[in-house]
């Protein structure tokens, strides 16, 4: 009988201790955990708003096997839904109430092992290539619930499933997105270039070991002559004969109209004003043929005769990532 007194008394202690606990335990929990992604904010929010590709960075799915997923509704739009079953993990549901570019917002319920709902949001922004993802979620507790995710950590469980499924979503190996290619009509200022003329294939003039062994000859000239090697390189095409698959390109650096060579092979030229239509592309040099083709659509669609083309190179592939080479390909207007 004393066994059974004290063990009444030593469980209403307990149970006094966790009512106190409770009460001085959070209310609410907030759990925010942040990544930086080099990917589009649109390629990002593809993974997060589609429901379905949870299953590829989910870290419940992860570490869970037995979750099954139901999705209903459209994907990436608010009132689509993700419920699921789990031997492991209990079941739940997650419903988007509001979706854009910028964030997504959702409703997360779970109905075993016990009941419990949350609301959270997926913010993202974007600055120059680079997406900041910000996962949130806020919890209400009930009373008798606050000492138990005190006992548990919930905050800190939390936290780190929102890292982890972070991480996994930065690691999903992203296609980097090419910016669009700019078309406009300007006024080309003119120029001098120093460089080699060259009458050759096509074949040929479509390689990098063409233009590498050419800009090299170009500054030993410069360093022979102790002058400084100058930082714009660009690219005269006279000819482009598709017919016998011929051309004549002159490949050359940038200099003041002063300059003057009698070195053997190379050569001084001075480009006059002229109207022209300008193309800014932006990638490996090997897709530069795309600008070329719009280019061409353009004299197409606007009755116009093309001149000289000049490739010019704007910045150093050593020095910036292949997504920000710019390539600025002009076509000069032919006036009768």
């Amino acid at each position: 009988m004393k066994f059974i007194k004290g063990l009444l008394v030593s469980i209403t202690a307990l149970i006094v201790v966790y009512v106190i606990i409770c009460f001085f335990a959070p209310k609410k929990l907030s759990v925010e955990k942040s990544i930086e992604i080099t990917a589009s904010k649109s390629q990002v929010m593809e993974q997060i708003a589609n429901f379905k590709n949870w299953e590829k960075w989910s870290p419940w799915v992860e570490k869970d096997s037995t979750i099954k997923n139901t999705f209903t509704g459209e994907d990436g739009t608010a009132g689509s839904s993700m419920s699921w079953t789990s031997m492991e993990s209990g079941d739940g549901n997650m419903k988007i109430t509001e979706a854009t570019e910028d964030q997504m917002n959702y409703d997360l319920n779970f109905t075993k092992p016990w009941v419990s709902s949350s609301k959270g949001n997926f913010n993202l922004s974007e600055n120059d290539g680079v997406t900041t993802v910000t996962w949130s979620n806020n919890m209400d507790f009930s009373f008798i619930q606050r000492g138990m995710m005190l006992f548990m950590g919930i905050d800190k469980v939390i936290g780190e499933s929102f890292e982890r499924g972070l991480k996994n979503i930065s690691n999903l190996g992203y296609k980097v997105e090419s910016k669009p290619i700019k078309i406009s009509e300007i006024e080309y200022m003119g120029n001098t270039f120093l460089g080699i003329r060259n009458k050759t294939t096509i074949k040929e003039a479509m390689t990098q070991e063409f233009y590498a062994t050419n800009y090299g000859k170009i500054a030993g000239l410069f360093v022979q002559n102790k002058w400084k090697i100058p930082a714009k390189r660009v690219a005269v095409f006279y000819d482009w004969n598709e017919v016998d698959s011929t051309c004549e390109v002159f490949p050359a650096f940038v200099v003041s109209p002063e300059t003057e060579t009698a070195a053997e092979g190379f050569e001084v030229v001075t480009l006059e004003k002229s109207k022209a239509v300008v193309a800014e592309y932006y990638g490996d040099y090997t897709g530069a043929y795309q600008a070329h083709i719009e280019l061409g659509e353009y004299f197409k669609e606007n009755n116009l005769k093309s001149g000289l083309v000049i490739e010019e190179y704007v910045n150093d592939p050593k020095e910036v990532p292949v997504e920000e080479l710019l390539t600025k390909i002009y076509y000069l207007i032919i006036t009768e």
